[in-house]
């Protein structure tokens, strides 16, 4: 074991205090000052002082359970890759493709959404449609479709189609249809409908 005298402590003590200056407060941070280092106070900033790269091999952030919460009330707040994707603070929007949407979500470009085909027969003719679902496609006999409560899902909207000429699909709840006070069930071609959260029912809207 290593045993250092009270004088050579007292003289490592001395050293470091010249380059440390030890009062400090809660909240302060240690910085590198004219070759030495010392306790200030932190602009305000956090950890984001300032501008920064990321570093070689990439920087990966695990919130695990815990939130992470970026705040802003401008315009173009907060941008990834420029007009990628933008945050409008100040009006509560979203853009894709542009820094100045003029809609809670603006893109401004061609967008995508997943398609299913079901091949409907005498073993299997029911298929039922979730939130993994927008467009389906029907092939072989007249099929039924189960859709979820509107009420649990309010604004989203399918497509069925069935491509089989002189078949039809079947819905397990009632569709409204313009102009009529009569839902109506089985269709034939396509249809698009949409969840309405005002009287709990799916309405056909093409």
């Amino acid at each position: 074991m290593i045993q250092i005298s009270t004088k050579y402590f007292i003289l490592l003590f001395c050293i470091f205090s010249s380059f440390v200056s030890i009062a400090q407060t809660d909240g302060q941070i240690l910085t590198r000052t004219n070759g030495g280092a010392s306790w200030e106070d932190s602009d305000g900033n956090g950890i984001y002082s300032g501008d920064g790269e990321i570093p070689s091999g990439g920087t990966t952030v695990t919130a695990g359970a815990n939130a992470l919460d970026i705040t802003t009330t401008i315009v173009d707040g907060v941008s990834i890759d420029g007009a990628t994707l933008s945050v409008d603070g100040a009006n509560d929007r979203v853009g894709m493709g542009t820094i100045t949407p003029q809609s809670t979500l603006h893109v401004n470009g061609s967008f995508a959404a997943s398609i299913r085909h079901f091949t409907s027969s005498l073993s299997d003719s029911d298929t039922d449609l979730d939130e993994d679902d927008y467009y389906l496609t029907i092939t072989g006999i007249d099929a039924t479709v189960d859709i979820p409560n509107p009420s649990n899902c309010p604004g989203r909207i399918y497509i069925v189609s069935h491509l089989g000429q002189g078949r039809t699909f079947t819905f397990d709840k009632g569709i409204r249809i313009p102009g009529s006070n009569t839902p109506q069930d089985t269709f034939s071609g396509v249809i698009m409908i949409i969840a309405s959260n005002v009287n709990g029912q799916w309405h056909q809207v093409l």
